[in-house]
């Protein structure tokens, strides 16, 4: 016998046993296959074993995993996810993660799908002050309040990003929309010293609730 005949042999051997276990299990009925069947069966089987010896794209899966871990720690910090370790909770912890995405979605305008798409990742990544976004919480401690209803602001200087105009009229929106609520009302004056000081500055190191 030819070593290619007995390749051909070896072949038809192997695959008809492989044949014969896969067919009771998956239901087919047919009649004795032939070589080329066979053939194409053991290729099948063949990318089947390697797909499962060398997992597609590794680095993606990792950086999926990478994102899901910040994503957690974001709405722990900033939504109050609270998060399960033992496994028999993976689960509820799952639904819960999908709750707080869609409720920081929602606050941010996003699309609300419970997803961790590009864009709410992108999101969660910009800088940001280091104050939740939900819940209970305080800036000052010992929640100072003021003892009048008249406040004076004054604005110290203005941002390079916008036009000071634009500045004027944003913040005196901002007043409106206390004072329609309150029984707050804002007077703006231009110099020494007043109750509420505005200014504009560059990062966050001077602003100790800032990240």
């Amino acid at each position: 016998m030819s070593s290619s005949m007995a390749t051909v042999c070896s072949l038809r051997l192997c695959t008809t046993a492989i044949y014969r276990v896969w067919t009771p299990c998956s239901g087919l009925l047919t009649e004795t296959p032939t070589l080329d069947e066979l053939q194409h069966l053991l290729e099948i089987l063949l990318c089947v074993a390697f797909s499962y010896a060398f997992p597609a794209f590794p680095e993606t899966e990792k950086k999926n995993e990478e994102d899901m871990q910040f994503a957690e720690k974001y709405l722990e910090k900033y939504y109050k996810l609270k998060t399960e370790a033992e496994p028999i909770f993976k689960m509820k912890n799952s639904k819960a993660i999908t709750d707080k995405i869609r409720e920081m979605q929602e606050f941010f305008g996003l699309k609300v799908t419970g997803e961790l798409d590009s864009k709410t990742l992108e999101v969660m990544k910009q800088s940001r002050c280091g104050i939740p976004d939900v819940g209970q919480f305080r800036t000052f401690p010992g929640s100072p309040r003021w003892t009048k209803t008249d406040l004076k602001y004054r604005i110290l200087n203005y941002t390079p990003d916008m036009e000071p105009a634009d500045v004027n009229e944003a913040i005196e929106k901002a007043w409106n929309v206390w004072s329609s609520v309150t029984p707050l009302k804002f007077t703006r004056v231009y110099e020494g010293d007043a109750d509420i000081m505005i200014s504009f500055a560059a990062g966050c190191k001077r602003i100790p609730m800032c990240q």
